[in-house]
């Protein structure tokens, strides 16, 4: 508490005289890399990761960092600690007068190179320890400055350095500290901007204190006799110790903060420049090379793999092209890859897909990417190329990516013609192409609701061309199953093709071989198939209530959800008719009830499907 309790004074005094000159330049982080080092050699005790925690530039030289002037103030401040130390003042006096000779300095400044100073000294001194004692010149200095008598005080020396080494290293931790808090200050306004100049005053002056207390103790080691009366000094090292160990975890804390601030800060900034790359993007003043360049930012000069050479591309494969990009999670199935393979497929694409895997480190997903990608025949990001948080939360964000693939098409110019063209590629292919996103409707308009267009993809069976009378169905209840395969064969005999589209009972169904069915891969596809025709409808057409194709894929979507029964029927290119399976009986009741003679003439007049249609109404 006495500690705490009586420097606040000292700490307005050293305020009043700080009078910092903007015109010196001073490289704290060079200057506290040459203290670590070199109290790092002369102190093995000391943490020596403390070098490799500073980040500082290779390229400059001591000539560089250390001007004529800063040297004179260096050997001043090690002077004072050197002498005074010895005996002449009060760690408290001698604190002041190492402070009055940095008034000029910023407070980040005072603490770099009041350590250096001290580092200094200690070098000189450890140098003295290691040098050859039966070197003629070190043996006489050596025997002055009593260093032989202590050198034989192992134990006793290795004690003072552990004190020592203690307190020098939350001194250089507090000094990194506040030297990153104010790097980041000048770069954003963030939580150091909001610490008080009496906050960072209060940690500098008890980091210049501690470096007084390890000086006293260095010096003590060349005077044993010092060292041992002095138990009053060690005291107060452990008492800064403890009390910048406090100061550290606080200023540690505040250092968070502001990280956390500017990480923010830039994200929001990097989204924004995204936002406007691609959204402002100019077609007339540059091409879409350009534009993917500015997105993936990346050194890499062939940030592109190609699933056809297994080579390494650059962008300028993409130059003038309609672009696609195929983003996706690596949960995609192998299966759903192939699809869309079969779906882009021709021996000339007048486009080019890239697919934009969305993963958080893609070199610790090396291989499920190098797998998934060698599938693909066409481009992918290679998995060495990150692409930035911003761009992968514009892709959430903006172009509403969760869990399925999106497909976002780039213009040959760069711009974005349609944000998810996934559906129109996955129903109609190449035919879609250039894949605009108002290209949906008439494709659309050119489309026959029939069980060609439906199956397209899912099954190949030549008795669609045939024009064959078929009916897909689905019910978990067996029974109902049953009720159904028996009313429709009585009603239409062998000349319909029972497909089920379940897995609950596909095995019963094998073994009776009461119809036909689908396997797992078939009926993934079919239900594939739908979805994307429900999303197509939802983003293209204006009257949706009104729409056939959007109402039965609906109903059939609901059934499913619902574990609910339901059945398509269709023949050839006439409109399909789907029901769910309580409307599928009660139809099926009409016909059974209806006269046979009655029955031909209206299925002669409006063919099968056609009154199938009637008695679902």
């Amino acid at each position: 508490m006495t500690l705490i309790s009586s420097q606040d004074k000292v700490v307005q005094q050293i305020i009043s005289t700080h009078s910092p000159d903007t015109n010196l330049n001073v490289d704290e982080k060079a200057l506290l890399s040459m203290a670590i080092d070199i109290l790092c050699k002369a102190i093995s005790k000391l943490n020596q990761d403390l070098k490799t925690e500073l980040k500082v530039s290779e390229d400059k030289t001591q000539q560089q960092v250390i001007t004529e002037e800063l040297a004179y103030t260096i050997r001043k401040i090690g002077c004072e600690l050197s002498c005074n130390c010895s005996g002449a003042g009060g760690m408290k006096s001698i604190t002041l007068a190492v402070f009055d000779k940095l008034v000029k300095y910023s407070w980040e400044n005072k603490l770099v190179i009041a350590l250096l100073a001290f580092a200094v000294n200690y070098g000189e001194l450890y140098l003295l320890w290691k040098l050859d004692a039966t070197n003629p010149l070190t043996k006489y200095v050596d025997q002055l400055k009593l260093l032989l008598e202590i050198c034989e005080q192992e134990t006793f020396i290795s004690r003072q350095e552990t004190l020592i080494s203690g307190l020098l290293e939350v001194i250089m931790r507090v000094t990194m500290t506040i030297i990153e808090l104010n790097d980041l200050s000048s770069y954003f306004l963030c939580d150091k901007a909001r610490l008080s100049e009496n906050q960072i005053s209060t940690a500098v002056y008890l980091v210049v204190k501690g470096i007084v207390a390890c000086s006293s103790q260095s010096i003590g080691l060349v005077n044993l006799q010092f060292m041992v009366s002095n138990t009053e000094e060690r005291n107060k090292c452990t008492e800064l110790t403890d009390a910048l160990e406090t100061i550290h975890v606080n200023l540690g804390q505040m250092l968070t903060k502001c990280k956390i601030e500017i990480e923010k800060k830039q994200f929001e900034e990097c989204y924004c420049m995204v936002q406007k790359l691609l959204e402002s993007f100019c077609p007339l003043k540059t091409n879409n090379e350009k534009l993917f360049t500015m997105l993936i930012r990346t050194e890499d000069d062939e940030p592109l793999f190609n699933g056809v050479t297994n080579k390494k591309e650059s962008l300028k494969v993409l130059k003038g092209k309609t672009v696609i990009l195929f983003i996706s999670d690596l949960d995609i199935l192998d299966e759903e890859i192939n699809e869309i393979t079969e779906r882009v497929s021709t021996p000339v694409r007048p486009y080019e897909i890239v697919w934009f895997p969305i993963v958080d480190n893609p070199m610790i997903e090396k291989d499920v990417i190098e797998k998934k990608a060698g599938l693909m025949k066409w481009y992918s990001l290679h998995y060495s190329v990150t692409l930035p948080p911003c761009v992968i939360h514009y892709i959430k964000k903006d172009w509403h990516f969760e869990k399925k693939p999106v497909m976002v098409v780039f213009s040959d110019h760069g711009k974005v013609v349609n944000s998810n063209a996934c559906h129109m590629i996955m129903l109609w292919g190449n035919v879609a192409y250039p894949f605009l996103a108002h290209g949906e409707e008439p494709l659309w308009r050119n489309s026959k609701w029939d069980l060609e267009f439906l199956i397209d993809g899912v099954a190949s069976d030549e008795w669609l061309k045939e024009g064959n009378l078929a009916c897909l169905f689905e019910d978990d209840d067996w029974d109902w199953i049953k009720k159904f395969v028996c009313a429709m064969k009585d009603v239409v005999g062998e000349g319909i093709k029972l497909i089920y589209v379940g897995k609950t009972h596909r095995e019963t169904i094998k073994k009776v071989k009461s119809c036909e069915w689908w396997d797992d891969h078939k009926i993934r596809r079919f239900w594939a198939r739908l979805d994307n025709i429900w999303y197509s409808k939802m983003k293209s057409c204006e009257s949706i209530d009104k729409d056939k194709t959007f109402k039965d894929v609906t109903m059939l979507r609901r059934c499913r959800d619902n574990n609910e029964g339901w059945t398509v029927i269709g023949q050839g290119s006439k409109e399909i008719v789907a029901m769910n399976g309580k409307a599928t009986m009660e139809a099926l009741d009409k016909m059974k009830r209806m006269p046979s003679d009655v029955m031909s003439k209206r299925v002669e007049a409006l063919g099968f499907v056609g009154l199938w249609e009637l008695l679902a109404c």
